[in-house]
């Protein structure tokens, strides 16, 4: 129901993508680039051009990698969006993105907004894919997506993620002896 693992409420690191698969590259995009966007005023330009793209393969299965990834990456296009000028927020979002939030956050039953979730849980890979999974700081964590593009920002999520897989365990078994 909470797309629980070991980690408590990270998923595995297999369990969290990249990437979603190349109908949504639109979305992922604009993700990657977000920074430059932001910093150039052409995050409304690129998002205002979006076509609107069928997301119901995505929900398919609750709490799915795609069904995550694409919670991330489109809530912090939206925060983006919204924010990309703090002295005038914006009031609306296209319906290109609006539409496949609202969409996949109903879904997964988040508010169709950046979330703890989205900008972290789901939100990492390893810094090297060659070293031991099982150990974890946060310096061996990377995010896939970031707003500001800045170390600070990586830092700040993955120290969080860090902690949250070290006491994963501890959530599980908190649950365990509750349901005793």
């Amino acid at each position: 129901r909470f797309g629980l693992s070991d980690f408590g409420f990270v998923p595995h690191h297999s369990e969290v993508l990249k990437r979603l698969p190349s109908p949504f590259d639109i979305w992922e995009n604009a993700a990657d680039q977000l920074p430059c966007l932001i910093a150039s005023r052409e995050i409304w330009a690129v998002v205002d051009g979006w076509p609107v793209l069928d997301a119901k393969n995505l929900l398919v299965d609750e709490f799915s990698p795609a069904l995550r990834r694409a919670h991330a990456v489109l809530s912090m296009v939206a925060q983006a969006y919204v924010w990309g000028d703090a002295s005038a927020p914006a009031k609306t979002l296209p319906s290109a993105l609006s539409v496949p939030l609202h969409a996949v956050s109903e879904r997964l039953g988040m508010p169709p907004v950046m979330t703890h979730a989205s900008c972290e849980l789901w939100n990492w890979h390893h810094a090297d894919e060659s070293g031991d999974a099982n150990v974890v700081t946060q310096d061996r964590l990377r995010c896939a997506t970031t707003i500001t593009g800045t170390v600070d920002e990586e830092w700040f999520h993955c120290t969080s993620t860090a902690v949250q897989m070290i006491a994963g365990p501890s959530v599980i078994e908190i649950g365990r002896a509750s349901c005793r």
